[in-house]
């Protein structure tokens, strides 16, 4: 009698190479598609967090200071702050609004019509970095486009138009976008 030698049904060595070759393809195409959305994602929370932290508090300062007709001599300017006058609803009221660039990291908002007591105190912005950068969220420029510079005297007021420059902190990284706001008054 002959002895078989038994059959082993397994898989030959070449099938699970093939098989981890396949494996290995599918799941770097997964990862390359994991990655992709990643970076559209950071890329997408990058530019909402620069359209609410620098866009929109850009365009409100924009709306207040293209319109006032009194830039406040007082308190002095720093640079990081401003008060300026107008009567945006038309009311024959004057209205005071300012605008500030905390050293806390906000950037904030306060109006009043009428009596101070009434001040009210709008958050523009929770991670403003201007202080910690060091970089002024006003510059002053005269109508020939000279910059007023605070040490050589000058008020506000005398203004023809300003350079508004947000910072903010964000991810790790600073973003920053500037605007120059013509007062229609002058």
């Amino acid at each position: 009698m002959f002895l078989r030698a038994q059959r082993d049904d397994g898989f030959t060595l070449s099938e699970l190479t093939v098989v981890l070759a396949l494996l290995s393809i599918v799941l770097g195409v997964a990862w390359l598609g994991y990655r992709a959305t990643n970076t559209g994602v950071q890329v997408s929370d990058r530019q909402a967090a620069f359209s609410r932290e620098i866009g929109q508090p850009l365009e409100q300062m924009e709306r207040v200071l293209s319109q006032q007709y009194r830039i406040a001599d007082t308190p002095a300017p720093n640079g990081y702050g401003m008060r300026v006058s107008t009567d945006m609803d038309r009311d024959g009221q004057t209205e005071y609004t300012t605008f500030e660039a905390t050293a806390d990291g906000k950037l904030l908002m306060k109006r009043y019509e009428g009596d101070a007591a009434d001040e009210v105190t709008f958050t523009l912005s929770e991670h403003n970095a201007n202080q910690a950068a060091g970089v002024p969220l006003y510059r002053y420029y005269r109508y020939d486009g000279v910059e007023l510079n605070p040490g050589d005297g000058y008020v506000p007021s005398d203004a023809f138009k300003v350079k508004i420059t947000v910072v903010v902190e964000y991810d790790g990284k600073q973003l920053m976008d500037s605007r120059f706001v013509y007062f229609r008054n002058r």
